[in-house]
């Protein structure tokens, strides 16, 4: 019982600190696609809304957080141009 109790609270730190690290990314890469977007900044918002999205659903803990972000964010542009 004890070690579910610790293997659950590990598991809310890890997701805490992920959701902290992603929130902090959130204006870095507005001002990166503000950069692609420099006249549209609704287009801007959606770019990185959609990283986001991506990467609450597909990121590994323990990789690059912001140079993922960054490949995920130009994939997005390619596929939208």
């Amino acid at each position: 019982m004890e070690v579910k109790r610790k293997s659950r609270e590990r598991e809310r730190e890890s997701q805490n600190t992920m959701e902290k690290e992603i929130a902090a990314l959130y204006d870095r890469l507005l001002r990166q696609s503000k950069f692609y977007y420099p006249r549209s900044t609704d287009d801007a918002y959606d770019l990185v809304n959609d990283t986001m999205l991506k990467m609450l659903t597909k990121f590994q803990e323990g990789t690059n957080l912001f140079g993922w972000a960054c490949m995920t964010t130009t994939a997005i542009i390619y596929l939208m141009n």
